[in-house]
């Protein structure tokens, strides 16, 4: 009797245990859910159509990605790395128009913004199509945009090839050439958010491991006493 009695506490305990884990993995959940910003996820795959390139017609859509952190401003983004861009460009016309959404953070959430421009078209061959963002007589940083017909691809450049002024402004200790790339957003969304809240998954995760292992001991500690008498 006193085995069959032992056996159901130790049951009891193992059941109280995994209950217990349960609930620390659903406040976990919770945690997750509620102290972080809603995901949000960008339906872009950097994609670009050169079917029409001998007709005169080019277009591409995507989510523009710096190289590196940067001090400067990026005209068609503003700097912001959830963004979907809409390029559409007409050899007739001599320009490319950009549409450019993007989602700003704030402490209410998200919000959505959106620009819209043109850029004139500075080459178009039968392999490149070249064109530009920004005013060299008065801007310092120029962004050079290329897209190339044989690899499907849309490339940048921002460059200090303007007028700078850095007693005016213009940072000083970021002034070398910026690649950016034409990518799809929805991994880039995933791990913008990561990134963006590291310090705070990490707590949590802290906070997590600290009352599983707190209750794994507790729990261990029964087990024993049980085991003993």
């Amino acid at each position: 009797m006193a085995i069959a009695s032992k056996a159901k506490r130790l049951a009891a305990i193992v059941v109280l245990m995994l209950a217990g884990l349960c609930v620390i993995v659903f406040g976990w959940i919770f945690a997750v859910d509620h102290i972080l910003p809603t995901p949000v996820g960008l339906h872009s795959f950097g994609q670009v159509d050169v079917g029409s390139w001998d007709k005169g017609f080019v277009s591409a859509e995507g989510t523009w990605q710096a190289e590196r952190k940067h001090d400067r401003i990026l005209y068609l983004t503003l700097n912001r790395p959830l963004n979907i861009s809409k390029i559409t460009c007409v050899r007739q016309s001599g320009f490319c128009e950009v549409v450019t959404a993007t989602l700003n953070q704030s402490s209410g959430g998200y919000y959505l913004s959106m620009e819209a421009g043109r850029a004139e078209i500075k080459e178009w061959n039968s392999t490149t199509l070249e064109f530009s963002v920004g005013d060299p007589s008065f801007q310092c940083f120029i962004e050079t945009y290329v897209i190339n017909r044989s690899t499907n691809t849309v490339t940048g450049l921002s460059t200090a090839s303007g007028k700078c002024d850095i007693s005016k402004g213009a940072p000083a200790t970021d002034m070398e050439p910026l690649k950016l790339s034409f990518v799809g957003g929805s991994d880039l969304a995933l791990k913008n958010r990561l990134d963006e809240h590291a310090p705070t998954l990490a707590l949590i995760r802290y906070i997590v491991a600290t009352v599983t292992i707190a209750w794994l001991l507790f729990s261990a500690t029964w087990i024993v006493r049980v085991i003993r008498r």
